[in-house]
């Protein structure tokens, strides 16, 4: 969920395609929009640890500037951040099983720290992976 209810990020898949443990940075690639869409977009990022505790630096797809990442919330089976991506996005990460079943703690941290209305039981949007 994404806190601007545009939908363009409702269905943002994020895998993680390599990490370096010793450095402490990892890339990761964005599918952005459905399967099967013809405007689907793959974003690549790569991340490492901010300057401050709890935030993260990421370069994103070929632009140099590095760009920040705040976790406002990292639960068990969720995380809640805000990210320089896009203007600013506040966005509640997931596992991908849980896309349909969204613990209630996950999407009240989302409401409180995005200040947006979440449906939890908004299954139209994406099709099962």
């Amino acid at each position: 969920m994404d806190s601007d209810n545009d939908t363009i990020f409702e269905c943002l898949i994020s895998n993680r395609t390599a990490i370096d443990y010793k450095t402490k940075m990892a890339m990761f690639v964005w599918t952005i929009g459905a399967p099967g869409n013809a405007s689907k977009q793959e974003v690549p990022f790569v991340v490492s640890p901010g300057t401050t505790p709890g935030t993260m630096d990421m370069i994103i797809g070929n632009d140099p500037e590095i760009k920040q990442g705040i976790f406002y919330y990292f639960g068990q089976h969720c995380i809640v951040m805000d990210l320089e991506y896009n203007g600013h996005l506040c966005i509640l990460w997931t596992a991908l099983q849980l896309m349909h079943n969204v613990p209630p703690e996950c999407i009240d941290q989302f409401v409180d720290t995005c200040g947006v209305i979440a449906d939890p039981h908004r299954n139209d949007l994406c099709p099962d992976y």
